[in-house]
């Protein structure tokens, strides 16, 4: 019994030992080993494609965040984004089978050559994409990832023309500092922005977006376009609405009794009250003269409106308090003429092809003026 326990541990011990060397154990010393192996000739100034006069070929991704800030005022979007990078780093490639079965590795990107990508059109410091501290993942066969995460401002252009139903459409650009498309090529990995992650504005809503590559003057870029609108119910709510109840109530002076003595008051007091919140709303609207949004011009119409109403309200009480026995003279004695004939006269054609419009004005001015002199008056 023992004899054949022995021989079946034996036979055991025997298919370990010929099977030992498919299995591997990474250690410290492997990944230690490893960079500093690669590091030793490694320079990372200098592409790293053996064939320096073939262009070195990055696959590019944007991936969206969040849109953190849009300022129409200086014209600028903030975004939370990541960009996806990869290439092939030909300096970077070893056998995994000396370094204990090491497959990849990842290391921080200080020391290995990465992209010069830069935000052209950014609204705050030109630098470059990415940080020393952001890591890289490279693979055996020299291919290299990175993902470098930040914050990215660029210019865009703000047309609130329909605030607050504004549409935005804003570019980021990104362009590889000083290689030349012989030296580096950028091909999309989609012609959208990735979305896995992202984290809804209250105050906006992506509508869509574009990732696409050009070539201008030898040189390669990125574009990532956003398109996004503003979320207009607060506008509503806090704005727009308010307003619409305001200039209602400032119409309806004219319902006061007039001797209530409340009419000049009550247009004074809307006056005001359109004013002062006309103030207050403009800390909320964009603060752009190229364009201006139609709500600007609505504001300032109601507000001129109820100049006109107020105006028209004085105006109105004058008349209604005055003496009856003061005669009235001048030009005012026919402005109810014309606003009669205003409202009766049409244009009238006879048979003959001849106009009566004039000849119809004539006789009803006749039939108006009751006295000589003003006939006189009418016929000079």
């Amino acid at each position: 019994m023992n004899l054949c326990n022995s021989s079946k541990g034996l036979s055991i011990f025997v298919c370990l030992c010929m099977c030992s060397h498919l299995y591997y154990c990474q250690i410290i010393n492997d990944t230690y080993n490893l960079l500093n192996d690669k590091l030793a000739n490694y320079n990372r100034k200098i592409r790293p494609t053996f064939n320096q006069s073939a262009p070195t070929e990055v696959k590019f991704g944007f991936q969206l965040v969040a849109i953190s800030e849009f300022d129409e005022l200086q014209e600028k979007l903030s975004v939370v984004g990541v960009i996806h990078l990869n290439w092939v780093d030909e300096m970077i490639q070893w056998n995994p089978l000396d370094y204990g079965g090491m497959y990849t590795v990842l290391t921080e990107s200080g020391s290995f050559w990465i992209p010069n990508l830069v935000l052209t059109n950014t609204a705050t410091k030109l630098d470059k994409i990415g940080d020393d501290w952001q890591s890289i993942r490279y693979v055996y066969n020299g291919s290299a990832y990175y993902y470098p995460l930040g914050i990215y401002t660029s210019s865009c252009s703000a047309d609130i023309t329909l605030y607050p139903w504004d549409i935005h459409y804003c570019v980021l650009n990104f362009t590889p500092q000083g290689h030349i498309s012989s030296e580096m090529t950028i091909q999309t990995m989609g012609n959208k922005i990735i979305k896995d992650h992202y984290i809804e504005n209250g105050a906006w809503t992506l509508l869509a977006s574009k990732v696409q590559s050009s070539y201008i003057s030898g040189y390669m870029s990125v574009d990532v376009e956003i398109v996004f609108e503003r979320k207009p119910r607060y506008a509503l709510v806090n704005v727009v609405l308010p307003i619409v109840f305001l200039a209602f109530l400032s119409n309806v002076v004219f319902l006061i009794p007039t001797d209530s003595g409340e009419r000049v008051s009550y247009a004074i007091t809307m006056l005001l009250a359109m004013a002062v919140f006309l103030t207050l709303v403009g800390d909320n609207l964009p603060k752009t003269s190229s364009p201006m949004s139609y709500l600007s011009y609505y504001l300032m119409t109601l507000l001129a409106v109820n100049i006109c109403v107020s105006m028209a309200t004085i105006f109105n009480l004058r008349i209604h308090h005055n003496d009856e026995s003061v005669p009235v003279t001048g030009c005012w004695t026919k402005l109810p003429a014309y606003m009669k004939i205003a409202c009766r006269s049409k244009e009238v054609t006879n048979k003959n092809g001849e106009d009566l419009h004039d000849q119809k004005v004539n006789n009803s001015m006749k039939v108006v003026c009751n006295s000589k002199a003003e006939m006189q008056a009418f016929d000079s």
